[in-house]
């Protein structure tokens, strides 16, 4: 799995890779509703995604899943960059405060 965020006209987004090897055809539009599973992966609730979206959503952003089949997806996470930068200043943290997630982020 890998991570790489950016600014773009005004917005940070995040892009998030597996190696999922890729979903099958018209999967993309129900992987966001509850209790949804990975057709290969039965573990969890199949809620995860569908809390991303809402939280994701509830920030003026948006998700988004990027298909490649035969290798994986790639989850692009869009955010309004101020309204980003006023959440970390409200809690008074960085927003990507941890050593690790700084050394697999690039923002230009």
């Amino acid at each position: 799995m890998s991570i790489h965020a950016h600014r773009a006209d005004g917005r940070i987004v995040i892009d998030v890779a597996d190696e999922c090897g890729g979903l099958s055809p018209g999967t993309e539009d129900l992987l966001f509703e509850p209790f949804q599973r990975g057709e290969k992966d039965h573990h969890g609730l199949g809620v995860g995604l569908s809390i991303a979206s809402r939280a994701v959503q509830s920030m003026d952003g948006a998700i988004h899943v990027c298909n490649l089949p035969g290798t994986g997806c790639v989850f692009s996470i869009d955010l309004p960059n101020e309204r980003m930068m006023a959440s970390a200043q409200q809690a008074d943290v960085s927003p990507v405060s941890s050593p690790a997630a700084r050394k697999e982020m690039t923002m230009p």
